[in-house]
């Protein structure tokens, strides 16, 4: 039978050239259950669990050394570092919550910002009454119709956000001349009530909300809610498997997502949803989307389309009313019109359906404060915590 000695010798071996630590981790938790009272037993492993940035499991293993009688005069002074370490990371956990809050509270903020009322209610000149009645595009529209001057010149619009309670004053229901809003399948069970008070004269345009799956074909709800991340359902999937970080990546990495599902069935699936949902629209847009998928960036994310796909959608409201689209080099001036995180695109999909604005090198913003490649993305999806306290020590 090995001796409690030979172990404490291996493992210790192990630890100091960082190899083999899981064997060692397994021996040490052994010696312990074996003999409670192994001082060097408790003091190895926590060494181990620092190896493995697991620092709450480390501070407890040294305090029990301490508590044990271990005579080790720097132990104090690694607890002390430890519990310092623990501190940071708490700190920077209640920073990721506090960005979680302030990533769902991001959209209406900037939205309310966005759409303030061009006059006082009641005073609108020679123009006439526009309503704006969307979910989280609404913002982007208002933006992109007001850049044009025809528009601008015949209404003055006001915009509502569906994603709260709306309070159109009955002045402004009773005299508008345009109505947009989101189509059946996005609409906010408040808009039937809106349309049913408008007058008869009221132009009313319903619009679609475009989005796409085929380029998230994982995408998800995660339990984890991390802030301004969109869920994926391989990667949890390898999470929930006990994968070490890096065998995560190179399994995602490697992923060939076409012996999962059809990108091309599922893309062709999609449209024919679009179809389906703008039968009853008055503007359409997946006849745009069908032609340029893979020419041009359409979509941010699943639900967030690109200014691209935004200003396309705005020129069919204009033209829907008789007015020139926008200028050809608005795209260059501004900045994103929905400024929620940019979803990675997996190398699979963009090989399999074939998108020439595809970067491999690109990075991409996230969580409200990140710009990460995709690998780092893989990394930060993982475990953001341990991402974040490494890239604070980096």
């Amino acid at each position: 039978m090995v001796s409690e000695q030979a172990i404490i010798e291996y493992c210790s071996n192990k630890i100091l050239k960082n190899k083999n630590i899981n064997r060692a981790r397994e021996l040490l938790i052994y010696l312990i259950e074996s003999n409670p009272r192994l001082v060097v037993a408790h003091t190895l492993l926590g060494h181990i669990w620092l190896i493995e940035n697991n620092l709450r499991q480390a501070l407890n293993s040294f305090q029990t050394s301490l508590s044990l009688g271990d005579k080790d005069e720097t132990l104090p002074a690694l607890i002390a570092q430890v519990e310092r370490a623990l501190k940071d990371e708490q700190e920077k956990k209640d920073a990721v919550e506090k960005t979680q809050q302030d990533v769902q509270e991001r959209e209406e903020r900037i939205f309310k910002q966005s759409l303030q009322a061009l006059a006082d209610v009641g005073k609108h000149g020679d123009r006439q009454i526009a309503l704006l009645v969307s979910n989280c595009i609404g913002g982007a529209l208002h933006k992109l119709l007001s850049s044009s001057v025809e528009f601008t010149n015949r209404y003055e619009l006001t915009t509502y956000y569906t994603g709260e309670e709306i309070s159109i004053p009955d002045d402004l229901l009773a005299n508008a001349s345009l109505m947009l809003y989101s189509a059946p399948g996005w609409e906010d069970e408040q808009i039937p009530a809106i349309l049913e008070a408008l007058n008869d004269q009221c132009i009313r345009l319903k619009f679609p909300h475009p989005r796409s799956v085929s380029l998230w074909p994982f995408h998800t709800e995660d339990p984890r809610k991390i802030p301004g991340v969109q869920g994926d359902s391989f990667l949890i999937g390898l999470i929930k498997k006990g994968l070490g970080r890096d065998e995560i990546a190179e399994a995602y990495l490697n992923l060939d997502i076409e012996k999962e599902l059809s990108l091309s069935a599922l893309f062709r699936k999609e449209m024919e949803i679009a179809v389906n949902l703008e039968r009853d629209c008055d503007i359409k847009i997946h006849d745009y989307v069908e032609t340029n998928f893979i020419h041009i960036k359409l979509f941010d994310s699943l639900y967030h389309p690109s200014n691209n796909l935004l200003i396309a959608l705005t020129n069919r409201i204009l033209k829907a009313l008789s007015m020139k689209a926008l200028p050809k080099n608005l795209l260059e001036s501004l900045d994103r019109l929905i400024p929620d995180g940019i979803a990675p695109v997996h190398p699979s999909v963009a090989a399999i359906l074939n998108l020439a604005w595809y970067d491999p090198k690109a990075r991409y913003p996230m969580a409200g404060y990140l710009n990460l490649t995709f690998e780092e993305y893989i990394d930060f999806y993982v475990s953001p915590d341990d991402f974040l306290r490494r890239k604070s020590q980096a």
